[in-house]
């Protein structure tokens, strides 16, 4: 399974998640958390800067299984829901959203009138609630919505709003672009959900089924990379790859 964990704080949660062989990007609003993204990478943990609310993610559409929100101040439903409409975008079809925030239980005027524009957007998203609980003792409330696999769902709205994007649209659509109110719709090569991790390393990716010729590329690619990293990185350089954790791969292809 593979999480974005949006507001992470010094990213406890992907800490946590390390041994269950989850692979989970820990993600921070560009204000005050820099020194928590540090911490993290410094620990070996997958971590990253940007701005929310304001610019796309900087995510290519349908890339993770479940994101994760444990911040309250990432307001989710501002301008006419936008940045939701995106964290939809970047959410795989049949994908998870888990949301621990006072809307989900608190009864003053403030959280339910936020609840209730939350409840009519994720409703017109075709999200599905699949889990609403109140923990007494800790005092946090959460919601996990699942996003629609079909179609269908988006095809039976009585109005097209909001609209979806034309399939052309989804090239180059995410790097530093402005948000939008648009949804993205299923196609025909996001219905299958895909391997478990860690077997879909070697699985040419979905969303390469439209080429032609993808699966040889990404074959070879694959046998390519890993012959470099065994007989080259691992034998033929005087690295202690044991001390080795976060690596980044300035021209990743295929990210063989």
């Amino acid at each position: 399974m593979v999480i974005l964990d949006v507001g992470c704080g010094v990213a406890s949660f992907s800490g946590y998640l390390l041994n269950k062989n989850v692979i989970t990007m820990s993600f921070a609003p560009k204000d005050e958390h820099e020194a928590h993204i540090q911490f993290a990478l410094e620990h070996g943990i997958l971590a990253t800067l940007s701005v929310i609310t304001t610019k796309k993610f900087v995510f290519l559409d349908n890339a993770y299984d479940m994101i994760h929100c444990a911040r309250y101040m990432v307001h989710w439903h501002a301008d006419g829901g936008k940045p939701l409409m995106d964290l939809n975008r970047i959410l795989r079809p049949g994908g998870y959203f888990i949301w621990f925030a006072m809307p989900v239980y608190k009864k003053d005027e403030g959280d339910q009138n936020v609840w209730k524009v939350r409840v009519n957007l994720t409703e017109v998203m075709c999200w599905k609630i699949m889990a609403r609980t109140y923990y007494k003792k800790d005092r946090v409330g959460l919601v996990i919505y699942q996003k629609s696999d079909s179609s269908s769902c988006y095809e039976k709205r009585k109005e097209n709003k909001p609209p979806m994007y034309d399939q052309k649209y989804r090239l180059n659509s995410s790097w530093y672009t402005p948000l939008d109110s648009c949804l993205l719709p299923p196609s025909l090569s996001d219905y299958e959900w895909p391997a478990p991790w860690p077997q879909r390393l070697n699985i040419k990716p979905l969303s390469l089924l439209l080429e032609a010729d993808a699966e040889e590329i990404f074959n070879e690619d694959t046998r390519h990379l890993a012959a470099l990293v065994s007989d080259v990185y691992l034998r033929g350089l005087a690295i202690n790859w044991s001390g080795v954790r976060n690596v980044i791969d300035m021209n990743a292809g295929y990210g063989g």
